[in-house]
């Protein structure tokens, strides 16, 4: 590269500290003489220079990501990797990264059987599907059913309580007892209602009642 590289007011400190700050960067120039090179983020075009050292410490090269940490971040075009144990949601995420092009590629474990051949105990021969093979993954992807979040309250409901540490047992039955009053609340707050409305359309057919017996005998 001819001359030096141009000076940022942008520090790699504030500008890149990890690879959530700068997932997807373009280097612009490198400086073989002192191994600086200056990096365009792609997202809002902010230009960083990094020297040497900071390069060897700090910055790693990005060629793939999780379906996790890629939420969020958009590219021109994606890869995705995805096997019949991928969520209709993680999947969602892998093939909406991409600006100009998406591409999935869809595997699944295949037993010795289906290969049609002896296998290497020490080595997994990979085989080519066909494009039957990858509607059935995908259709296993849209159709299977995502896993309901779990919370730790639910996990602790549903263990042992003689597993549970006793701060955790006693939380649980603290909340089951506020749960209770919560529901005999709500269940004496609902027999009050319904006891007003019955009152009143008792009162409403009294009134009607009345009503039609008002009439001007001839």
């Amino acid at each position: 590269m001819a001359g030096g590289i141009p000076p940022s007011s942008t520090s790699p400190a504030d500008a890149s500290a990890s690879s959530y700050t700068w997932p997807y960067t373009r280097i612009t120039a490198i400086n073989p003489d002192n191994n600086r090179l200056a990096a365009r983020r792609l997202h809002d075009n902010i230009l960083a220079v990094f020297d040497g050292g900071y390069v060897r410490a700090h910055i790693t090269h990005g060629y793939a990501l999780t379906a996790h940490s890629a939420q969020g971040a958009t590219a021109d075009t994606t890869h995705a990797v995805l096997s019949e144990t991928a969520t209709r949601a993680l999947s969602y995420v892998a093939m909406t990264r991409g600006r100009d092009a998406n591409t999935a590629y869809l595997y699944g474990r295949i037993s010795e059987l289906e290969y049609g051949q002896a296998q290497s105990d020490a080595v997994h021969v990979p085989q080519r599907g066909t494009s039957h093979d990858a509607a059935r993954i995908a259709l296993v992807i849209v159709a299977g059913a995502d896993d309901e979040p779990v919370t730790a309250h639910s996990l602790a409901a549903e263990a042992s309580k003689a597993a549970l540490p006793e701060p955790v047992r006693s939380f649980l039955h603290g909340r089951a007892a506020a749960a209770q009053r919560r529901h005999a609340s709500y269940r004496d707050w609902r027999s009050e209602v319904q006891s007003r409305a019955r009152a009143k359309e008792e009162a409403r057919g009294r009134h009607a009642g009345q009503s039609r017996d008002c009439g001007i005998e001839m």
